[in-house]
């Protein structure tokens, strides 16, 4: 976040300026700041929650069923911006919510299907850079390519994601024809 990074950085020069110069309690500065930032962080993370709340309650009154989960995740340089994701058990959902100059909040009527259960997602699991990435992943989500020489699993993030791509954070999986047509999950966890 730049305006922590610039906050702490003010607080730190203004110290260490002081402490060249004689001047009295040349700490002062780099506390303030420090209060500052916690003040900065603690107001960054309500209003992500409150975000959160209103995301939700407008997921269900469109209709999007129960909301399982929402994140609202602050965009570099303006903290009065969140990027939105609600989740079901099905789907995903992407918006933003505006702060200011009053709350406005955009959800997509489009939905992007999680297909975690998908049989080729369950054999794409047993690859450990998958099974990795899905134990960092906090909202998972898979598209499945069908094709007759094998089948291409993308997994993504939808935290770094709009569903139309993986975006940034993907693991891609090749199966072999045979993988990726119905067969029983593994047992066990």
């Amino acid at each position: 976040d730049v305006w922590l990074w610039t906050l702490l950085a003010l607080g730190v020069g203004l110290s260490r300026r002081r402490r060249r110069r004689p001047a009295s309690h040349p700490r002062r500065p780099a506390g303030a700041s420090r209060g500052l930032a916690g003040i900065y962080i603690a107001l960054m993370g309500a209003g992500s929650l409150s975000a959160e709340r209103l995301a939700t309650r407008a997921a269900q009154a469109q209709g999007f069923g129960p909301v399982a989960t929402a994140v609202a995740s602050p965009v570099p340089v303006d903290p009065f911006r969140r990027q939105i994701v609600v989740a079901s058990d099905r789907a995903y959902r992407f918006g933003e919510l505006r702060w200011t100059p009053a709350p406005q909040l955009r959800l997509a009527a489009r939905e992007v299907p999680i297909n975690m259960d998908d049989p080729a997602v369950v054999a794409a699991r047993r690859d450990k850079s998958v099974a990795d990435f899905l134990y960092w992943s906090r909202l998972p989500f898979a598209t499945v390519d069908r094709q007759p020489q094998g089948t291409t699993v993308t997994i993504g993030d939808a935290r770094y994601s709009d569903g139309a791509a993986a975006g940034r954070f993907r693991q891609i999986v090749r199966l072999p024809p045979l993988a990726g047509q119905a067969q029983r999950a593994p047992d066990g966890p």
